[in-house]
């Protein structure tokens, strides 16, 4: 505890042994509130976003250098006693009700931050449902077109015995005839047809809902 309580030169301790406890119990908390996936580390990028919110009262350079005195094992991030050391030497001096809002002001944007992302991978996980309702089935209709569609055949020449007396055929050639249906051609033109149809009406219609959401936003 002696360690954690060592401060720069030139700052001011706190009036009593409670005040500075109550400080101590803060920093774990505020440690344990940005560990969200809860590895027990917080990185050095992640940290110098954290002064720029909290430490008004230091230049870049003053932070970059705590948070490379800091950071201990220089592996790029810090655990909880070097996170506790790197506030009590950047944060010791600030008022308590001004640390209080500029450690809340962070976390709420890191919250923001998560919650922008989350909607960010939500649209475009709906976008793909979106595209699979009408793909998946679409190629799932064309590749039974096709696998009904062909006719595989063997060009046989006759029938002979082999040496041991057994029947056997002879082949013209060493390949097989593969033929596609007149109706399966149909088949599968229709269906991409129908697919050129319900892309184009689809894409009218979103085109459509982006015209009507501008002029309801414009209208307001």
């Amino acid at each position: 505890m002696s360690e954690v309580l060592r401060e720069p030169n030139g700052e001011s301790r706190p009036k009593n042994k409670s005040e500075a406890a109550i400080r101590l119990i803060f920093f774990e908390n505020y440690f344990f509130r940005l560990d969200s996936d809860g590895d027990g580390f917080l990185t050095v990028r992640e940290l110098e976003r954290m002064l720029a919110f909290t430490a008004h009262h230091l230049t870049l350079v003053q932070c970059q250098k705590a948070l490379f005195e800091a950071d201990t094992q220089s592996d790029g991030k810090l655990n909880r006693a070097e996170f506790v050391q790197l506030c009590v030497k950047t944060l010791w001096s600030m008022p308590f009700h001004q640390l209080e809002m500029a450690a809340s002001s962070f976390v709420e944007y890191r919250a923001s931050l998560s919650n922008r992302q989350n909607r960010k991978w939500r649209r475009i996980a709906n976008r793909i449902d979106r595209y699979s309702r009408l793909l998946i089935p679409l190629f799932y209709f064309i590749l039974l077109g096709i696998l009904f569609g062909v006719r595989v055949t063997d060009p046989y020449i006759g029938k002979m015995i082999d040496d041991d007396g057994n029947l056997a055929f002879a082949l013209m050639g060493s390949y097989m005839a593969v033929q596609l249906k007149s109706l399966s051609l149909l088949w599968l033109l229709a269906l991409l047809v129908i697919a050129a149809v319900l892309g184009v009406a689809w894409r009218a219609h979103k085109i459509q809902s982006q015209q009507l959401r501008y002029m309801l936003r414009k209208g307001h």
